[in-house]
């Protein structure tokens, strides 16, 4: 730790004796201090005080360092504090006035960078409102649209922005040359194709040129829309008829003889005792044909009985009504478990 100021130094001059380090400016105000050599000096032995410091003065504007009386006063001694405050304070008041001064540098820069860029849009908005007004003037007037065109690339020209290209010279030569657009007069579509190829080629205009002429909505053809509506038709196949299975339904004796179609359903939720008679008699009685009866094992045996029934496809919708089975009962298809396929040996 310095002796004058208090604070910790990273290099300076050093005793010799103790190791103190010292600031190479605070050793200027320490008396009874030997320097021995470049780097060293003895310090021990005798008391070390500061000696008085000269007077400053300060004209920074943004704050001004306020020296204690007894800096100037050769009889007393500066406290170490005070004296290291003073120095912290002037510093940073020369960092912040450096850098105030370097703000308003800065800032000026962008006005003036902001007051050009103004200025551009000033000279952009004069020459929209000069390229609005000629066009408005050649379709009011029922001027060429040639020179309507020229006469805003000369508007163009004159004005003091960028050097912009004409664009619409090759153009112009075409039309010219060809007989068939001699001859041909200009309609209000044409007017505003040759206006949009005009504009196209400035690349300061942003955004296209918009006219308020009320005469170009009079002379508008407005199309149906209806007209432009398409069917559009399902593309889903849909199964053919000769494709579906016929039925045979001939009453001739023939030695030829169908199986009937049959049907599978499960009743379930009976009760335990319930045997295969019990089922076939009860469709009997419904005039229902059973063509079989199988007990099935259920999941809980001791609650309620599954069963299988096999029945005439055309007793199908009679079966599932509920009217037909007692109340409680469940009655649904039948559903077969489909039988994994096995490798040939």
């Amino acid at each position: 730790m310095c002796k004058m100021c208090g604070n910790i130094p990273t290099q300076g001059p050093k005793c010799v004796q103790c190791n103190a380090v010292f600031h190479p400016g605070c050793i200027k105000y320490l008396k009874d201090v030997v320097e021995i050599a470049p780097g060293e000096v003895m310090c021990c032995g005798s008391k070390v005080t500061p000696t008085t410091l000269p007077e400053k003065k300060t004209t920074n504007s943004i704050a001004q360092v306020e020296v204690a009386p007894s800096i100037n006063d050769p009889d007393n001694e500066l406290d170490d504090k005070s004296f290291s405050s003073a120095i912290e304070n002037s510093d940073t008041a020369k960092v912040e006035n450096k850098y105030l001064k370097k703000l308003v540098k800065e800032k000026d820069l962008l006005i003036k960078s902001l007051c050009a860029d103004l200025d551009i849009l000033h000279k952009q908005i004069t020459l929209l409102n000069n390229i609005i007004i000629k066009q408005e003037e050649g379709i009011s007037n029922n001027h060429n649209p040639e020179t309507t065109s020229q006469e805003i690339n000369e508007i163009v020209k004159n004005s003091k922005l960028l050097p912009l290209k004409n664009t619409n010279d090759k153009q112009q030569k075409k039309t010219q040359d060809s007989p068939s657009n001699q001859a041909k007069t200009p309609n209000q579509g044409d007017k505003d194709k040759n206006v949009k190829k005009t504009l196209r080629g400035y690349s300061e205009l942003q955004e296209p040129v918009q006219d308020d002429n009320e005469n170009l909505d009079n002379n508008k053809t407005l199309q149906n829309e209806d007209d432009n509506w398409n069917k559009v038709k399902s593309k889903k196949r849909h199964r053919r008829e000769s494709n579906k299975p016929i039925i045979g339904c001939s009453v001739a004796n023939s030695t030829l003889k169908a199986v009937p179609r049959r049907s599978f359903i499960h009743v379930y939720r009976l009760n335990p005792s319930t045997t295969t008679e019990d089922i076939e008699d009860h469709l009997c009685m419904s005039n229902i044909c059973t063509f079989g009866v199988e007990k099935l094992q259920s999941r809980y045996p001791d609650l309620y009985s599954s069963f299988k029934v096999t029945i005439d496809h055309k007793d199908q919708d009679v079966a599932m009504k509920p009217e037909t089975w007692p109340p409680g009962s469940c009655v649904n298809r039948f559903f077969h478990r489909i039988l994994k396929k096995t490798a040939l040996p």
